[in-house]
């Protein structure tokens, strides 16, 4: 089980920015990412939805500048979470994800809080 997560967004000048994944052992960078305010209001979502007792799921779509498509499924229990993300562009069956985490609701929500800092 990974413990450690951080999400870092780097806004550029060109309406995109740069979001970078890290966990215990790997780190992933999207780099000229579309919509990541959208990307960061969803995962504020999720944040105000998980650790309510029922298990949740969200899917987000993201894209690139370059056509790069990827999927990020987070799902939630009571008191753990995974992340995985897939570059449909790549690996358009989805059979290994290019990041994933799995740990606790606070590390998510703790690296949430802290991507919101970043932007706001």
């Amino acid at each position: 089980m990974n413990r450690k997560l951080i999400l870092l967004i780097y806004p550029k000048h060109n309406r995109t920015a740069c979001l970078v994944m890290k966990n215990d052992s790997h780190l992933y960078r999207i780099n000229h990412m579309w919509n990541f305010l959208d990307f960061v209001n969803a995962l504020e979502l999720v944040c105000s939805k998980i650790g309510k007792g029922l298990y949740y799921v969200h899917c987000l779509n993201l894209c690139d500048k370059r056509s790069g498509d990827w999927v990020m499924v987070c799902s939630f229990t009571d008191l753990e979470g995974t992340i995985r993300l897939w570059n449909r562009t790549i690996d358009p069956d989805a059979k290994k994800p290019v990041f994933s985490w799995s740990g606790t609701v606070a590390t998510f929500q703790l690296a949430v809080a802290n991507l919101l800092k970043m932007i706001r």
